[in-house]
């Protein structure tokens, strides 16, 4: 009977353990002892539960704690990944007519692995260290012991420093709403052939070692996990005890096995996903032998007879094996000296899936010639997690504090600073690539979209740089004169299928002064799967005449016109993502009324009078500042330009009779159509309706003499007259 933690097989137990006690109390008693001993088991692990009797009888084994926590098939315990816990079992032997039945408990206490990994590791670059980054969240408990081991490598396994990160960890803060934090640390002369593993405990509890790292692969040597050998076998040496040996290749870890034997491990589930091993005769052992790998009693490959000068590597994936077993063989000349050696024989963890993210930074960043300042690093992550930054050239002119200020301590006539930007990733999300910025100095000045520059008149620079969005654009302000600026820059992103309001400080050629055409955006490009940007000005008159379109109008040629405000875009036909245009002007001068950004205003003066004064007021949004009055003069210079005010037509609008009042004509100033509506003297009945065009004559001839409301829709407004004939 194999009582495992099914509700039946608990079931059962108890009904033959209830009969035990009723019965035994005549019987000889016997002890049941775990040759187990309880531990802190970091997930997953395997254990194979190991409990005798005095009387000699059969153990059987099941879980009374934490069952959501491990699986027992037998007397294999798999511990699953999930949340810290307790997992306890029980061993029982449940007696006969000569002994009782004797019952021991086995306490184990489980922490989960996947709180305390190595998130990403960013190799060495100029005088910058090599650094691990850590994801350590040790939830509700408290850590007294954190440590980076650092190996040479998967053979040797030298250990080459020990890193205590309890400082670190003490002075890191907490990724936003969790208790776990990313930990950096520096290590210098970092190669990428370097091993891992990271040692840790808790307040109050014992050591726990991790799995081993190779970059970001975890994995385990098939030496520490639980194993079945047969023959003459060896672990972690070689046959005679020496180092094991394969060629000129020497192991830390591994079997040294005579012909004829062979090692054999149980997988747990869907823990590990790809076996890799070197397997060969052991170092100055003459004659030949053979090795063979089997996976589920099927086997995948064999050495064929090699001598001590041949050293074999396997690389097998272990999807759905659940016993992997290695033959150490003769080679067909005699038992002697055949001494094999399994070399690193490692097990990789199946990696937790974490989501991608993507890092977003400018390339470029041109720095002004002025005096020291400190200056925001902003690189974006798509995860919303803080990136790291370190400086890849230029150290002598600059700093990194609280993590993304750049300190520029000392600006040179002509050099660049080259910055990295990188995402570790933690628990959800996966590292990103690195990229990088180039700061570089200029004598001039760079405005970034969030920012605002004065300048006096009378300056001259080299170059002004402006960036900015659909949501907001560096200021650029002249107190007072003319600056002259030799090269002026405006940085804008689009955002595909979204409109940005730009202006131009003076008459330009959008083709000419930009690098959309060599972006592969083209003006108003109909080609099929082809980029195209748009320019839009607004149409005071469409607005007039036809509230209900659209009032802006595509232009036609890329040329626009100075200080006017217009709305631009770009399609998606070559992808989504954020695109940075570049508009250069050369010998630009810029004055109080051509200062970037000049507030534009459009107003819509379609029903004011000619001549009259009306008062807009401007209350700043999100920013500090007082509300702005600004007076606008209508003075237009020619009257027959302005669009129809509608209103003001229906205002003074009159009718006449026809001679016969079998009909009227209404005194519209064009031939927009009007719509007409013709109820009885009290409005509650419909009696007509018609188009009218203007001069047309209404008729009549179809209502009795009376009075009526006439109601008439001209344009974007409406008025009633009454009618009485």
């Amino acid at each position: 009977m194999d009582f495992t933690n099914n509700s039946n097989a608990i079931g059962n137990y108890n009904l033959a353990r209830l009969y035990m006690e009723r019965t035994q109390s005549d019987k000889q008693e016997q002890q049941v002892t775990f040759t187990n001993t309880g531990e802190t088991i970091m997930y997953p692990r395997q254990v194979d539960l190991k409990a005798t009797a005095t009387s000699g009888g059969k153990i059987y084994y099941r879980i009374i704690k934490g069952r959501d926590a491990a699986d027992l098939k037998g007397n294999v315990l798999t511990f699953k990944d999930g949340q810290s816990t307790e997992v306890v079992v029980e061993a029982t032997q449940y007696g006969n007519e000569q002994y009782a039945c004797a019952v021991s408990q086995l306490s184990y206490a489980v922490r989960t692995g996947e709180n305390i990994f190595i998130s990403s590791v960013l190799p060495e670059s100029g005088s910058n260290p090599g650094t691990v980054y850590l994801y350590v969240n040790p939830q509700a408990n408290r850590l007294s012991q954190l440590t980076l081991n650092i190996y040479d490598d998967v053979y040797l396994l030298n250990e080459l420093q020990q890193l205590d990160l309890l400082t670190i960890w003490n002075n890191t803060p907490f990724v936003s709403g969790t208790t776990g934090k990313v930990l950096a640390v520096a290590v210098p002369d970092l190669e990428m052939n370097r091993v891992f593993r990271i040692t840790y405990g808790y307040e109050g509890g014992e050591t726990m070692y991790s799995s081993y790292y190779e970059g970001l692969d975890m994995f385990d040597y098939l030496s520490d996990l639980p194993y079945r050998t047969q023959g003459n076998a060896q672990i972690d040496k070689a046959v005679n005890g020496s180092m094991l040996q394969i060629t000129t290749q020497k192991y830390k870890k591994g079997f040294g096995i005579h012909a004829v034997g062979s090692v054999q491990t149980t997988l747990p589930a869907g823990i590990y996903d790809r076996f890799i091993t070197d397997v060969g005769k052991q170092s100055g052992q003459p004659y030949v032998m053979e090795f063979a790998l089997k996976m589920d009693n099927r086997q995948l490959t064999t050495t064929g007879p090699v001598n001590n000068s041949k050293k074999t590597t396997w690389d097998y994936p272990l999807d759905g094996v659940s016993v992997l077993h290695i033959d150490v063989l003769y080679g067909g000349d005699g038992a002697g000296n055949d001494h094999g050696s399994i070399g690193a024989p490692r097990l990789y963890r199946t990696a937790v899936a974490r989501k991608e993210q993507t890092l977003n930074w400018q390339k470029e960043f041109p720095l002004t010639h002025n005096k020291p300042f400190k200056l925001p690093m902003k690189a974006t992550a798509s995860s919303g997690l803080a990136p790291v930054y370190r400086i890849l050239k230029g150290q002598e002119f600059a700093t990194i504090e609280d993590g993304n200020i750049l300190n520029l301590h000392t600006l040179p006539e002509h050099a660049e600073i080259v910055v990295e930007a990188f995402q570790p990733g933690d628990r959800e999300w996966e590292p990103t690539t690195t990229t990088t910025c180039t700061f570089r100095f200029s004598k001039g000045f760079v405005v970034q979209k969030d920012a605002r520059v004065e300048l006096e008149g009378g300056q001259v620079l080299e170059e002004l740089i402006v960036y900015g969005d659909a949501g907001q654009m560096g200021q650029v302000v002249v107190k007072n004169g003319i600056v002259q600026v030799k090269k002026l820059i405006l940085k804008y992103i689009f955002v595909p299928k979204e409109w940005n309001f730009i202006t131009f400080p003076s008459d330009l050629d959008i083709d000419k002064i930009s690098d959309l055409n060599a972006k592969g955006y083209y003006l108003n490009n109909k080609t099929s799967g082809r980029g195209a940007y748009y320019i839009r000005s607004y149409d005071t008159q469409v607005r007039a005449e036809n509230p209900s379109g659209s009032v802006w109008k595509n232009l036609e040629t890329p040329e626009v016109k100075g200080l006017k405000g217009y709305i631009m875009g770009i399609n998606n036909a070559l992808g989504m993502d954020p695109v940075e245009v570049t508009f250069t002007m050369d010998n630009v001068s810029l004055d109080f009324e051509s200062s970037i950004r000049p507030l534009n205003l459009t107003l819509d003066l379609s029903k004011v009078e000619p001549g009259t004064r009306q008062d807009v007021y401007i209350k700043p949004v999100n920013v500090k500042g007082n509300t702005l009055k600004v007076s606008v003069d209508f003075q237009p210079e020619n009257l027959s330009v302005l669009p129809i005010n509608h209103a003001k037509a229906l205002e003074g609008m009159r009718f006449t009779f026809t001679p016969d009042k079998r009909g009227i004509r209404l005194t519209l100033p064009d031939q927009t159509p009007a719509k007409i509506a013709i109820y009885n003297k009290k409005g509650t009945k419909l009696m007509k309706a018609v188009r009218y065009v203007a001069p047309m004559v209404l008729d009549l001839s179809d209502l009795k003499s009376g009075t009526y409301q006439m109601v008439i829709n001209y344009g974007d407004a409406t008025a009633v007259r009454i009618l009485d004939f």
